[in-house]
């Protein structure tokens, strides 16, 4: 998983070289169709990912994965984040703000006391990013979330992926508990589609583009409750760095950084199947 997170990375700094150099991405002209262009913050690269916000949630991950892997004891490592950041900053990307807040819970959460200062620091600096990101015009931010963040409690002003599925919960309280099942909230939320701005049918089915959003429509608060208590018991179990970098990646791209949230099962199954083995070795060691 660290191999494809850095390699999706060196594709987007690729990408955002071969831009300002003027030269073309893979015969694809990057000062036409095939670029996502902002007027204040320009070129806004993507590397294999598709859409800026999702390389945005892999360099947050990277980040982390990183700091963790170091603590920045070294200068390559500090070199290293540094080119993130600014590979970060250039995406322009909301999801990619949400994916570092999320990123410093689980970081706080696997550090121990003595290494505490410096994760708080990276805790409180996050929340101090959103909120500065909420009263001020252009930080880490781009034209377009301007009206969303001035009106996030408005959903006539959120994305129609956003507040489709929201108004189709408001609707349908009942089925917050448990969800509306893998997929079904599309019909739930057909009737709201006259006040959509721009999706259409004809574009799919709808569903969010902000995980959580989408995990909360297939699975419920029940299936939330599940899941996040997957994380603690994980904790438990193992405190590993591999541990470290499967939550990490599990929980920022379920969350944040796309609408399938199907590895989920698979995520819980492996937590829970380890927690049992690990229990039953115990069991046995006192036996013995």
């Amino acid at each position: 998983m660290t191999v494809t997170i850095y390699l999706a990375i060196a594709i987007g700094f690729l990408q955002f070289a071969l831009y300002s150099l003027n030269l073309p991405y893979w015969n694809l002209s990057l000062n036409r169709n095939f670029s996502a262009i902002d007027s204040y913050l320009g070129f806004r690269p993507s590397g294999l990912l598709g859409e800026p916000k999702y390389l945005s949630v892999f360099i947050a991950m990277a980040l982390f994965i990183n700091f963790k892997a170091s603590g920045f004891k070294k200068a390559h490592n500090v070199l290293l984040s540094l080119a993130l950041i600014f590979l970060f900053y250039k995406t322009g990307s909301g999801n990619g703000i949400l994916a570092f807040i999320l990123g410093s819970i689980i970081t706080y959460s696997f550090f121990t006391s003595r290494q505490f200062v410096i994760i708080k620091a990276l805790c409180i600096f996050s929340v101090i990013l959103f909120l500065a990101i909420y009263f001020k015009d252009y930080i880490f931010v781009r034209e377009s979330h301007q009206k969303i963040l001035t009106n996030i409690f408005d959903l006539s002003y959120q994305d129609d992926l956003v507040k489709l599925p929201i108004y189709a919960w408001l609707a349908n309280l009942q089925y917050v508990v448990l969800g509306w099942g893998y997929g079904l909230i599309h019909y739930f939320s057909l009737e709201f589609l006259p006040l959509a701005d721009w999706f259409e049918l004809r574009y799919g089915y709808i569903d969010s583009n902000i995980g959580l959003i989408s995990f909360i429509s297939n699975f419920g608060v029940t299936g939330l409750m599940i899941f996040c208590y997957a994380f603690v018991k994980a904790k438990k179990v193992n405190r590993s760095f591999d541990m470290f970098v499967l939550l990490l990646t599990s929980y920022i791209t379920i969350f944040v950084g796309a609408s399938h949230t199907y590895p989920s099962y698979l995520i819980m199954g492996y937590i829970f199947s380890v927690s049992r083995s690990l229990a039953d070795l115990g069991s046995n060691d006192k036996g013995i």
